[in-house]
């Protein structure tokens, strides 16, 4: 069974914007503005999330209580509440299986994708690779069978720079976590 994100143990159901909206709000309280431009930056170029959509999902955590609003200088700050932090941790339980369940999904389009529509998947990695997401071996697998091309070359060469960034990064994080006498 496919396993549900989403539906959640109390009356109604909370979408995928107001658990990113209860995401921000584990951090501290904020005001509405500011939870749609972080979201609009995060997003940019994939979604573009609107006021007509933000406020109501706010509205809707409020009246199930899993925010509430406190006013600064006139301002209304959101705020995370009890019944909202409960409902995180069920939903960090939740991801793991869900993030299982998507790693499968793509692994089973990749494997069954036919030959004619593989240029389509190699698109699609393209984009993952220069988001730095198809670093899963299921993902590099797609190239085994793909005959070579400039934009299999194309979308191997930005992996192997997103793959090497991060390789630079995490041997940085390792020399800064050495103690002196082991540097």
């Amino acid at each position: 069974m496919m396993p549900s994100l989403f539906n959640m143990p109390f009356e109604g159901r909370i979408s995928p914007t107001q658990m990113l909206l209860l995401l921000q709000l584990k951090r501290g309280p904020r005001y509405g503005y500011e939870m749609l431009k972080t979201l609009r930056d995060a997003f940019d170029g994939v979604w573009e999330p609107k006021t007509g959509a933000i406020y109501p999902a706010l509205k809707s955590l409020q009246e199930h209580e899993l925010v509430d609003i406190e006013e600064r200088d006139g301002v209304e700050y959101y705020r995370l509440t009890g019944k909202g932090d409960a409902l995180l941790k069920i939903l960090a339980e939740r991801i793991k299986s869900s993030l299982a369940y998507t790693w499968r999904y793509i692994r089973f389009l990749v494997t069954w994708t036919p030959a004619d529509l593989k240029d389509t998947m190699m698109d699609m990695m393209g984009i993952l690779a220069s988001e730095g997401i198809a670093t899963d071996p299921s993902f590099i697998a797609i190239f085994d069978d793909q005959p070579r091309s400039s934009k299999r070359q194309q979308v191997l060469t930005d992996l192997k720079r997103v793959l090497s960034n991060r390789l630079e990064t995490v041997e940085k994080l390792i020399q800064a976590a050495k103690s002196p006498d082991e540097a």
